[in-house]
């Protein structure tokens, strides 16, 4: 019954993904300010990878759920991966329908104009080496830490950090509604 379901909303998602690339490429995310791009994708992502560190939060309930609904008992590297990619998917589905609301807003002409000059900062920060290293080692580090929890085990910290953690995970995704709220309402 629940692999039905599950192989259903795959297909789903995969009809989905196939009229959007046959509409037309996903460009419309670039009409958005990096800023919020990043806020996005880091406020769905963040909170995942904060989890799947320490073991608590949304990977914790969702290992709990797949074992007493399913008697699922898979390893907690797996079901962070899992929740990792689903961030990751309604992440880019968010960013596209606001990419979407925003080309809809400024009409063919200016949003062929705004393509074309973020096509040109993507150029500019091509050149911008410390920013690709921060980035890079920003990445490695969160990789690295990820990979080390999945291997070893999660992080023990104390309970007063791991509420820290779940205290910024839930702002961030504050953050995302708001960012959502002040694009839908007024344009960029």
């Amino acid at each position: 019954m629940a692999a039905t379901a599950l192989a259903i909303s795959a297909v789903k998602v995969a009809v989905l993904g196939a009229r959007i690339r046959a509409k037309q490429r996903p460009t419309a995310v670039l009409l958005l300010p990096g800023r919020y791009r990043l806020g996005i994708l880091a406020g769905l992502v963040g909170p995942v990878l904060f989890a799947a560190v320490t073991d608590s939060g949304p990977v914790r309930w969702l290992a709990d759920w797949k074992l007493h609904r399913f008697g699922l008992r898979s390893p907690l590297a797996l079901t962070a991966i899992q929740l990792f990619f689903a961030s990751l998917i309604l992440a880019m589905l968010l960013l596209y329908w606001l990419g979407k609301r925003r080309r809809a807003e400024l009409g063919p002409e200016r949003s062929a104009a705004a393509l074309a000059e973020a096509a040109a900062e993507a150029k500019r920060a091509e050149k911008n080496v410390p920013r690709q290293v921060v980035i890079g080692l920003s990445v490695t580090a969160v990789l690295g830490l990820v990979m080390f929890a999945a291997f070893r085990g999660p992080l023990r910290l104390p309970p007063a950090v791991i509420m820290i953690g779940q205290a910024l995970s839930a702002a961030s995704l504050f953050g995302v509604a708001a960012i959502v709220i002040s694009v839908a309402r007024r344009p960029v």
